[in-house]
């Protein structure tokens, strides 16, 4: 509803009230003065005003004064017909009915401005000066009301000078109301084109919001992959390293086992492999603490997929585990599978068993992530294997196969440092074996070391299973007996000394029988630490070679003060 509207309806509710009350109050007059035609005439004129108004508040309503704008001067011109027609009709509404034209007039120039309001005040006064001079020539009791015609219409002329400057004055306030209007109106236009512009610019915002969350999520995707992938080569990078520096097998399976639970977030990790004994897998390194979960895991890694994956050398994944369908994770709630086979060229070595509780954990880099483990892995184990071959070739001597005298110097710190620890004997032998430049001349270097090869290999049938023996120089041999007194290690010497007497050494044509002398000591009957030992066994032997060889000689006992 538009203003002009609005207002207008509050001019026609002032209008009913006021209609209402002269309504009244000329029902009320007949009747006191008992002139019925007089009431009548009144009430029927009071009637037909309201209907008159009650048809235009219905025009207000449905919007058609403000579309048809034509309507709202032909509504004045009959408002102000029907009060001139009141006060030429109605002899005692006269006086009140000429302020009552004042109303129509202040509420046009209310309402459209000061043209309007004096058009319709030249209007009234057109009107009101002919119906004023038909009353008084017409109708004898507005007779009293005439002067001569110049002073009547002077006075209407100075009378309508008062509606005029009302017109006037509130002309000025309905345009300076519509300027007021039409700057509101610009301020609203104004504010419903930045509100446009602020409503596209957050649908441009909201826009490039969601694109930045796309981008968002998919750099948090790029960089959880690119650290995974970081993690991933660090760790490589970190058992290559290893590989090249870390010869104990067991340190470096453990830390490329638990490298594997950090970097996959795998819930387990089991790495096993083949014994070379048996030929079967054995769980090496593991992160399961449960005992029953691992005699599970052991008696049923030799069959099933664990072996079929081993043998066809091919990585396995079930990103779907079923409850029951393999018995190495029975009951551990495992989601998620992979079985990646450790080899070596052609050489099958063991395999890396990862478990996840959870749906669809391992993807393709997962896997090639676990191939490059697995490759590391099988070069480790490889270079485990030469680097114990060489370290067992480095300790041993190349003609005999014993153990050599760098072997054996290391050896007996550990002996007798146990040894004292534990509280047991440590007995320690050193032989000779007699006239031996003699063969070598007599016979050649060929045969004195095939002299030397036999003596060790019949010595070593002598000995028990933690005992040791091992080339000390030359024809020099050194015999440890843990756990073995001084008259204990007599004894078995003093066997082995005449086994040799009875061993024959024979090559081609060539025939001969050697004898050896043994020099005794033992810890800590004859000796406190490793040097006096071998100093106290290397003495003994000194004896037995100076009293005709072919002897056993003891060291003499520490006296203990």
């Amino acid at each position: 509803m538009s203003n002009l509207e609005k207002y207008e309806l509050m001019y026609l509710r002032l209008l009913s009230v006021f209609s209402l009350v002269a309504f009244v109050g000329a029902a009320i007059y007949g009747i006191l003065l008992g002139t019925s035609y007089y009431l009548i005439y009144t009430l029927i004129f009071l009637a037909v005003f309201n209907i008159f108004n009650i048809i235009k508040f219905l025009i207000v309503r449905k919007g058609l004064l403000t579309k048809h704008s034509s309507l709202f001067v032909v509504f004045r011109g009959i408002e102000i017909l029907f009060i001139l027609v009141c006060m030429f009709t109605l002899k005692d509404a006269f006086q009140w009915a000429n302020m009552l034209l004042f109303l129509p007039i202040v509420t046009t120039a209310l309402l459209r401005g000061t043209r309007e309001s004096i058009k319709l005040t030249c209007f009234t006064y057109v009107f009101h000066s002919i119906a004023f001079y038909l009353a008084v020539n017409y109708n004898p009791e507005f007779a009293s009301y005439s002067r001569t015609f110049l002073a009547d219409t002077v006075f209407f002329l100075f009378f309508y000078c008062i509606p005029a400057v009302f017109a006037i004055l509130c002309g000025m306030i309905h345009n300076d109301n519509m300027r007021n209007f039409n700057v509101i109106a610009d301020l609203h236009e104004h504010l419903k084109e930045k509100y446009k512009q602020l409503e596209f610019t957050q649908n441009e915002v909201s826009t490039h919001y969601e694109r930045l969350k796309e981008v968002n999520a998919k750099l948090e995707v790029s960089n959880e992959n690119l650290a995974r992938s970081v993690a991933q080569l660090y760790t490589l990078q970190r058992m290559s390293q290893a590989i090249s520096t870390v010869f104990d097998i067991d340190q470096l399976l453990y830390m490329v086992n638990d490298a594997i639970i950090g970097v996959m977030g795998v819930d387990y990790s089991t790495i096993a492999l083949v014994d070379k004994s048996s030929g079967r897998l054995k769980v090496h390194t593991t992160n399961l603490q449960d005992d029953d979960e691992l005699v599970t895991m052991q008696d049923n890694l030799n069959s099933g997929i664990v072996l079929e994956t081993l043998n066809s050398k091919k990585t396995y994944m079930d990103s779907h585990v079923a409850d029951s369908r393999y018995n190495f994770i029975y009951q551990r709630s495992i989601k998620s599978l992979a079985i990646v086979p450790i080899v070596s060229k052609s050489k099958k070595m063991g395999v890396v068993i990862i478990e996840k509780k959870v749906e669809d954990a391992f993807v393709e880099e997962s896997v090639n992530f676990l191939d490059m483990v697995s490759q590391q892995i099988g070069i480790a184990l490889e270079n485990a294997e030469l680097y114990s071959e060489m370290k067992e070739l480095a300790m041993r001597d190349c003609l005999t196969g014993v153990y050599n005298r760098l072997y054996f110097r290391e050896y007996i710190k550990t002996a007798v440092e146990d040894a004292r620890k534990n509280n047991y004997n440590l007995s320690l032998c050193i032989f000779d074996i007699d006239s031996f430049k003699k063969f070598n001349d007599t016979y050649g270097h060929l045969f004195g070391d095939k002299v030397i090869a036999e003596i060790a290999n019949l010595v070593k049938k002598y000995l028990r299973k933690g005992d040791l023996i091992a080339r000390y120089g030359g024809e020099e041999f050194v015999i440890c007996l843990p756990r073995t007194s001084l008259k204990e290690a007599y004894e078995k010497i003093e066997e082995l000394r005449l086994a040799i007497n009875r061993h024959e050494i024979s090559e081609d044509s060539i025939c001969a029988f050697i004898t050896a002398s043994f020099g005794v000591a033992s810890f800590p009957e004859c000796a406190s630490s490793e040097i006096d030992l071998i100093k106290s066994a290397d003495y003994a032997l000194y004896i037995a070679k100076s009293t005709g060889r072919n002897c056993v000689v003891l060291s003499n006992p520490i006296k203990i003060m």
